[in-house]
């Protein structure tokens, strides 16, 4: 029974974990492969049955940027980096295939080393600047905080497919227990 029980928890969590992988892109626009697969699922151990803790989970992988990336789109919130500034690309930056900023550091060490771009606050914005021929043009933007909206309904994915995968994988573990007692 035990086994059964954490074999059905194990396969439920699979499940929310694929399920949330593959609805992901309805929510994010173009996310990295890295950000889709950034879940897996802590097994549950048929050994924990007996102490009361039989439990499993779905989890952000150990990646310290898919952890701190998908916070803010589960949870939303204000961002800030304890002084430094945070930078926003300008409508005039050409972003990577997943629409984000390519490498924001390494970017702008390499602009500002040309001689048409550099750090002013302009029109009330502070930022990196290119002077080009039809004028001065925004490409990054630093700000002190940035607001997030939570985009990405993870905990109600999963509160919603849980009790009727769950169910479903007890009744296939206990028929499959019953199967091995019976040879």
């Amino acid at each position: 029974m035990p086994l059964a029980v954490a074999q059905a928890l194990t396969a439920t969590a699979k499940h929310v974990a694929a399920v949330e992988a593959r609805v992901m892109p309805k929510y994010l626009d173009r996310p990295r492969p890295g950000t889709v697969k950034a879940f897996r699922v802590k097994i549950a151990k048929a050994a924990d049955f007996s102490r009361g803790n039989l439990h499993s989970a779905v989890i952000v992988k150990d990646r310290p940027f898919s952890r701190e990336y998908l916070k803010w789109t589960i949870f939303g919130g204000t961002k800030t980096r304890g002084g430094k500034p945070l930078y926003v690309p300008g409508r005039n930056i050409k972003l990577d295939k997943h629409g984000n900023f390519p490498s924001p550091r390494t970017y702008i060490n390499k602009m500002l080393a040309r001689d048409d771009t550099f750090v002013a606050t302009r029109r009330g914005v502070e930022g990196l600047w290119q002077q080009r021929k039809d004028g001065v043009v925004l490409l990054a933007m630093y700000s002190q905080s940035a607001t997030y909206k939570s985009i990405f309904p993870y905990f109600d994915i999963a509160k919603r497919l849980i009790p009727k995968t769950f169910e479903k994988q007890v009744k296939r573990s206990m028929a499959r227990a019953m199967r091995a007692r019976s040879k």
